[in-house]
């Protein structure tokens, strides 16, 4: 595998997100990728009013810089060529992978909104809980570190809630 270290941290954060429930799909700061980059940079993440959930950097509460280089998987700036986005290539950067990759993230988790191609955000309630996007994170994530069927099917097997009795 290309990069244990790197996969093993990128799993750990995600399964602890999912346990946490601080994952939420269209949300910056609450996607695969937005709880990357808060670990990475010990932000909190926090919702607020409404249904907008912000980084807790220290005590002031703010917006993903990010997305600011890509949305849903599509990259939308050329962070190469483009200094006024060097906040939002610094955050994706600190997840360990680049760009290209973060964008490959971002899209298997937001994969299962999407519709024809169209990013669908009435469909949130088929992932409540980003299950079904972190499988497909996962998948993608083999791809980036070339690991093989048996350490993927380790990594998935990681993200179980425990059902408590009722009774």
């Amino acid at each position: 595998m290309k990069n244990q270290e790197l996969f093993d941290r990128t799993v750990g954060i995600l399964v602890k997100a999912y346990l946490n429930n601080t994952l939420q799909h269209g949300q910056p700061c609450g996607c695969a990728v937005g709880n990357l980059i808060a670990a990475n940079n010990n932000y909190t993440i926090c919702k607020r009013v409404g249904s907008n959930w912000l980084f807790q950097d220290g005590n002031i509460n703010r917006v993903a810089n990010w997305t600011e280089v890509h949305a849903y998987g599509e990259i939308i700036k050329d962070p190469c060529h483009d200094e006024e986005y060097k906040n939002g290539v610094s955050e994706l950067l600190s997840t360990g992978y680049d760009t290209y990759e973060t964008s490959m993230i971002e899209k298997a988790f937001e994969s299962v909104l999407f519709t024809d191609g169209e990013y669908d955000c009435d469909r949130d309630d088929e992932d409540p809980d980003g299950y079904l996007g972190l499988m497909a994170v996962c998948d993608t994530l083999m791809e980036i570190h070339e690991a093989n069927e048996t350490e993927i099917t380790a990594a998935k097997s990681l993200f179980k809630k425990e059902l408590t009795e009722v009774g």
